[in-house]
């Protein structure tokens, strides 16, 4: 949910707007807001991305809230119940109107034979629609397009020993060798956390930053794997312990 700091009362009485709460947004590392896929689309597939409209001061029957974005109308609704004067008003962004980018998104409301009160300034929503790794041709569990290396590389074949799980194990998400890039996976973006799940313990990678995109060899994206996750997945089988990892998008 995106929860921004509230707006004052004017000295001369004006209707304090508060800020609209979206679900499923998140704070990237540079402040900004912004949605993925599901939050876009697939959270109500039939009716958008959703917005809720807090109690405004007053809040009366015939008063009317409208949803904007880039300037344009896309949803709005009239209080015509008792019930409604207390309760937020849920708008929606219909799909299909978002493509990926920065869009502004406020919201207006009109008292019955008053002027219209704006929430200004609008707020800054940034939307991804791409899935993060891209399409997924392998059959089956993992990723066509998601690769990890793993520091140090003897672990692979030689397993955790009791100094090994001491220091640590690193999980490093790097492009496939055959990939022709050396972008970690295809579609990533800023905000992208990775959850390496060690054993069925699950480990979540700081957000992906602007210089882990930009210059990956020097800035790499690294999970580490410390002794209490490594004790607590316990001694593998047979088959070896299973580890693997999925990219999310904010």
């Amino acid at each position: 949910m995106l929860v921004q700091p509230k707006k004052a009362i004017g000295a001369l009485g004006t209707l304090a707007l508060l800020d609209p709460d979206i679900p499923g947004a998140k704070q990237l590392p540079n402040g900004e807001w912004a949605i993925n896929r599901a939050a876009a689309l697939l959270n109500f597939p039939t009716l958008g991305m959703k917005v809720q409209i807090p109690v405004w001061s007053n809040k009366s029957l015939a008063d009317k809230v409208e949803l904007l974005l880039n300037n344009l109308v896309v949803d709005q609704q009239t209080v015509t119940q008792d019930a409604e004067k207390t309760q937020r008003t849920t708008l929606f962004v219909a799909p299909g109107r978002f493509q990926s980018g920065t869009w502004d998104l406020a919201y207006r409301v009109t008292r019955f034979n008053q002027a219209p009160e704006l929430f200004t300034p609008p707020l800054k929503l940034l939307v991804k629609l791409e899935i993060p790794a891209g399409q997924d041709t392998d059959p089956g569990q993992g990723h066509s397009n998601l690769h990890m290396e793993f520091s140090p590389p003897e672990v692979v074949q030689d397993g955790v020993d009791k100094d090994t799980a001491e220091n640590g194990v690193d999980v490093l998400v790097v492009a496939k060798p055959v990939s022709g890039t050396n972008l970690p996976y295809p579609d990533i973006a800023v905000g992208d956390v990775i959850i390496v799940s060690w054993g069925g313990k699950l480990v979540e990678s700081n957000p992906v930053t602007q210089a882990q995109i930009d210059d990956p060899l020097n800035n790499p994206i690294v999970i580490h794997i410390g002794k209490d996750v490594i004790l607590a997945a316990g001694d593998s089988g047979n088959e070896g312990l299973a580890v693997s990892f999925t990219a999310s998008g904010y």
